[in-house]
């Protein structure tokens, strides 16, 4: 198999294998190969096959990586104290480690494995480096980085000359994000390559562009209100642009969500006037009143949830903080989250024998519950739909899925958890919650199509999602705003199964009040 020829002991050693070992071990084995084809970049040159053996492909890397020459095997620069680690080495390092989000600490002895595995040999003294080593030069690089970047800044926006002779801007994005039990502050920054070259398969004359995007500021945040987030950013600012002033006078402007509108504002006072001061006389040439007007972006990304947010609160009411008693579509979804997340797998249990009581396959529901949160529409919608696959699940006599696995599981419990199965019997029988559960579930429906629209590259980023501020006017002139407009003049059309749940409300409604009057009518 052009691997490693095995001794007589070895050999010996794996026919004496029991028949369940060794077949524990070749399952073990195929989970393996299936694992590292799967997970196998196109750019590796040696490649595992379906049908190659494990120690073939061991053999090939021990092959192309020993007798082939393809990797320097030379780590430093100099000899004793003098010994550098060079800049080659120090990129393979930074590469590893942020691409596969490897812990520093842990870096040196998995390289030192990987060495035996595919030098056949430990590492020498005199190539063992410390985690200090690995750190500086991954900030040295990331400083090189930096001005790198920099002076493409320079070239595209300020010593490039535009086709029209407008000037050109940069602008950043800048949000929280909590890691880790702690909210971090990052702030982006929007930059462009430069034209595309006319030869290239790619030139397009009506969109000229190769935009990214540059990280230049993440880490716990200080403070929590607009203005510590704008000096952050003023501060991240002034450090990538360091005394490149023209650079920093084309900053135009930040898009965060709405409730951090100020913070962009502040953040283009704050460098407006740090550039009056330091960079006076070019500054009032450049600005003059109208660069005084800067564009902080309104937060298009987030439109969607606030809409269906004062959709649903609007349409069916707000839910009372602190009340967790309340008679409301929105509680029905936070009290089954409660009873379910006690003992998911009881609950189960309980739900597969009412299925099967009622002739129905065991597997034909799962209960998957998820807190109702304010704010996340998204999930809030998604949690309706699974909750209302429930009751509508065909159960032949018996009421409702929901109404029935809160009878089973009632005889189980005590305390607050038998007053909140008897509010799930009384509100998973009532009209009304089902066409709230049935407004949220066609809301998120609408939801998803944006929510995959940002998820997805589109035809002006074919590479990757993070692109799309271009085409956001497609999605806002062609679905967006059409949907809502309709929403409003024709609600049918978007919220069909809602209003067939109001019909049939009403006829009953309608029917009742009939039979009521019959009887009184007999009645004298």
């Amino acid at each position: 198999m052009n691997g490693r020829v095995l001794s007589k002991d070895e050999y010996e050693a794996l026919t004496s294998l029991p028949a369940a070992k060794l077949t524990r071990y070749s399952y073990n084995f195929d989970r393996l190969r299936a694992e590292i084809i799967e997970q196998t970049p196109t750019f590796i040159p040696f490649k595992l096959l379906s049908g190659m053996f494990l120690l073939q492909y061991h053999y090939s890397g021990e092959l192309y990586n020993s007798n082939q020459g393809r990797i320097d095997h030379k780590m430093y620069d100099g000899d004793g104290g003098n010994r550098v680690m060079t800049y080659a080495t120090a990129a393979v390092f930074r590469h590893i480690i942020l691409s596969h989000h490897i812990s520093i600490t842990t870096f040196p002895l998995l390289l030192c494995s990987f060495a035996v595995a595919l030098l056949g040999r430990p590492l020498e003294t005199k190539e063992f480096f410390s985690i200090r080593t690995v750190r500086n030069h991954i900030v040295r690089l990331n400083i090189i980085d930096d001005y790198n970047i920099s002076k493409e800044f320079r070239k595209v926006f300020t010593e490039t000359k535009p086709p029209y002779g407008f000037l050109r801007f940069w602008y950043t994005a800048t949000d929280d994000a909590k890691q880790k039990k702690i909210t971090h502050h990052v702030t982006l920054r929007s930059g462009d390559y430069g034209p595309r070259s006319e030869e290239g398969d790619d030139f397009d004359p009506d969109f000229n562009i190769r935009p990214f995007f540059d990280s230049i500021g993440v880490g716990p945040s200080v403070t929590k209100d607009n203005n510590g987030n704008a000096r952050r950013n003023f501060d991240d600012i002034c450090d990538v642009c360091g005394t490149d002033y023209e650079v920093q006078s084309r900053y135009n402007g930040n898009a965060s969500d709405n409730a951090a509108i100020g913070e962009g504002v502040k953040t283009c006072e704050l460098n407006m006037a740090y550039l009056k001061t330091q960079w006076d006389a070019k500054a009032d040439e450049l600005y003059g009143e109208i660069r005084d007007i800067y564009y902080n972006h309104a937060d298009p990304f987030h439109c969607c949830n606030l809409a269906i947010q004062h959709a649903s609160e609007k349409g069916l009411g707000e839910t009372e903080k602190g009340d967790s008693r309340q008679f409301h579509h929105r509680q029905f979804m936070q009290t089954l989250h409660d009873l379910a997340s006690v003992d998911p797998e009881r609950a189960q249990n309980i739900a597969e024998k009412v299925l099967e009581r009622c002739g129905v396959p065991k597997d034909s529901y799962i209960i998957k519950t998820v807190r109702e949160r304010i704010q996340r529409w998204l999930v809030n919608g998604r949690n309706a739909k699974h909750i209302l696959e429930g009751l509508e699940l065909e159960l032949g006599d018996a009421h409702n899925f929901w109404a029935e696995w809160a009878s089973e599981y009632l005889p189980l419990c005590s305390g607050w958890m038998v007053q909140a199965l008897n509010e799930v019997i009384t509100m998973s029988g009532s009209d009304e919650i089902a066409i709230g559960l049935q407004f949220e579930a066609e809301l998120v429906d609408y939801f998803e199509v944006t929510y995959q629209w940002h998820a997805h590259p589109g035809e002006l980023s074919i590479d990757r999602s993070g692109f799309r501020t271009m085409e956001l006017p497609h999605l806002l002139f062609g679905y967006i705003m059409p949907w809502w407009e309709t929403a409003v003049e024709e609600p049918k059309k978007c919220f069909p199964k809602t209003f067939r749940r109001i019909e049939i409300l009403k006829a009953r409604e309608e029917e009742e009040a009939a039979e009521a009057a019959a009887a009184r009518m007999e009645a004298g």
